[in-house]
């Protein structure tokens, strides 16, 4: 029996920025888990154990000069090699400029363009980690209030605005937004040997499961290692 991966989630912002990211797999099959208090520091955790499957962040914090060591350890484990994924609240808590910024850390041009809701469909000329059924399993099209990027190359956008459609009386065109451009919710990124992840939605609906699960290469269950937090199935 093959040993179960382990991925790292970061929630590293305030108690009140933090959260436990509920993952199904594709059977409907919520994970069970057990709880208990870490006695060491997530960048402690990097040193115990360097290769994580991947590692998820789920909030803003690691933006924060005074989490720097730790932010320069996971890009690290990212540009070796590694999965990195900013997801769950990280999107909804960040300010633009900060966001900005923190991709410049990662040398990617990525901005935040809005915060809206655009009938998104798959980009079936994106690009994925490594293999070639990585694009099974993820819906068709997307739409939710999510946050929206920029400045995403083409194949790192997994999903773009649909065409607009005529409007119910056939007059004009109608759009959910105003005329979009190559804006993403989801991007994926290669980053040296590694990966970089962002999901823009800020309420975690079940079709970003599918997302990130794509971007984890997985759809089995996961043990999970938290900062604070640790969880297995």
């Amino acid at each position: 029996m093959n040993a179960k991966p382990v991925i790292f989630q970061f929630s590293v912002g305030e108690k009140w920025m933090q959260g436990i990211v509920d993952l199904k797999d594709k059977d409907e099959t919520r994970f069970k888990n057990t709880i208990r208090k870490l006695s060491f520091r997530p960048f402690d955790l990097l040193k115990q154990n360097q290769t994580p499957h991947a590692i998820l962040i789920t909030d803003s914090g690691i933006t924060k000069p005074e989490n720097r060591k730790l932010s320069r350890q996971v890009i690290d484990y990212a540009r070796g090699g590694g999965t990195v994924i900013l997801i769950f609240s990280f999107s909804s808590l960040i300010r633009f400029d900060d966001f900005t910024s923190y991709m410049k850390e990662w040398d990617l041009p990525w901005k935040i363009h809005s915060y809206t809701r655009i009938e998104c469909i798959v980009n079936t000329s994106a690009a994925g980690p490594p293999g070639m059924l990585w694009m099974n399993g993820l819906p068709a099209t997307y739409c939710s209030k999510s946050v929206y990027l920029s400045g995403v190359a083409p194949k790192a956008c997994w999903y773009l605005p649909a065409p607009p459609v005529p409007d119910e009386e056939g007059i004009g065109m109608r759009y959910q937004a105003p005329p979009p451009g190559k804006e993403t919710p989801f991007a994926f990124s290669k980053v040296g040997k590694g990966f970089l992840g962002f999901t823009g939605d800020v309420s975690q609906h079940e079709a970003t499961d599918g997302v990130i699960f794509a971007m984890l290469r997985m759809n089995d269950r996961l043990q999970w290692c938290t900062c604070g937090n640790e969880r297995s199935v």
